[in-house]
């Protein structure tokens, strides 16, 4: 798929500077760049699903003081996971 952007003339020129000393197409340059930033905004938002699973079930324990355990529940030590 095809897609027309354009950038700041700053950030094509650097952009294009660092894609030569790479020696690789201004092209693919973008593509790899656009694929890594991807993949840490997916790492991210696994990482955030993952802290909100150790909430789960938190809710309707029916305890009254989840204070006293607040840092088994955030940093997973819990041992009711």
């Amino acid at each position: 798929m095809k897609f027309q952007v354009t950038f700041p003339d700053a950030f094509a020129e650097e952009a294009r500077i660092v894609s030569a000393r790479l020696k690789i197409p201004l092209a693919r340059f973008i593509r790899d760049s656009m694929e890594q930033r991807l993949k840490e905004l997916r790492d991210q938002s696994a990482g955030s699903r993952r802290l909100l699973e150790r909430f789960r079930g938190v809710i309707s324990t029916g305890e009254t003081d989840l204070a006293s355990r607040v840092d088994d529940i955030l940093y997973g030590s819990d041992s009711h996971q």
